[in-house]
């Protein structure tokens, strides 16, 4: 990353805790969090935040880590709440230190088969390394990516929930669909006026189908960043040296 990037007052914050957590980590040390340095200044470039941080006792790689996965979040990531905000897919994103060899990868690719009870499947081409869930559609799959970064290795892990988007929204728009055409028989006399209960019946099953679709999504979500969060902790561990 370029020494030259500037992050703002929210950006520090963030760099610093996860930077501070992640030597925790790194230590083996009691939780602690490194948030008491986020008033370190507005406006810092990568190489002023390592000065700082160093002062704090943080070593320049976890700095140097956190702002990668900072960047990662922010410019890696496509739109995940599209239309009515029903999440696209769950994503959860990783700089670990060095680049994990053979013997540890087999260790992350058995945390992910206990995880989630498949199989899945295991790919790699150069020095890049891949999970999938499923050999199927991706459409409600999980895949982990490992990729060598500038700072360690880079490793995403997400979840598409296209199924349930792809239902809600067929099944909404059908009821709206259907709402509309019974208030166009209605409005041209076609019906009678206690025909008109049928495009209020579907207009309201469409809204009503729109509605559980993102409140069960976003409850989803945030199920699967818990779960994902505790999962790259342990992978981090493994890419550390510290996995069973």
């Amino acid at each position: 990353m370029d020494p030259a990037t500037r992050f703002d007052d929210e950006a520090v914050r963030r760099i610093l805790a996860r930077a501070a957590d992640r030597q925790v980590r790194s230590e083996r040390l009691l939780p602690g969090s490194g948030e008491g340095d986020a008033d370190a200044g507005a406006g810092l470039t990568l190489a002023e935040l390592v000065d700082v941080a160093e002062q704090a006792g943080i070593e320049p790689a976890h700095i140097q880590a956190a702002a990668r996965e900072l960047q990662l979040r922010s410019d890696g990531t496509p739109d995940r709440y599209p239309f009515l905000g029903i999440p696209k897919e769950t994503i959860d994103q990783r700089v670990v230190p060095g680049s994990p060899d053979d013997r540890e990868w087999e260790k992350i690719v058995q945390e992910l088969r206990d995880e989630f009870r498949v199989p899945g499947i295991t790919n790699s081409f150069g020095d890049v390394r891949e999970w999938w869930s499923s050999s199927m559609s991706t459409a409600g799959g999980i895949r982990l990516r490992l990729e060598p970064g500038e700072d360690g290795t880079e490793v995403v892990l997400r979840r598409s929930n296209q199924n349930m988007s792809h239902t809600t929204h067929a099944l909404g728009w059908t009821f709206g669909g259907m709402g509309a055409f019974f208030g166009a028989v209605v409005a041209g006399g076609g019906l009678s006026n206690a025909g008109i209960a049928a495009p209020i019946m579907f207009g309201a099953l469409s809204l009503v189908t729109f509605g559980l679709g993102r409140l069960l999504s976003r409850q989803a979500a945030r199920r699967d960043r818990s779960r994902f969060a505790q999962l790259l902790d342990r992978i981090e561990l493994i890419a550390r040296g510290g996995g069973s």
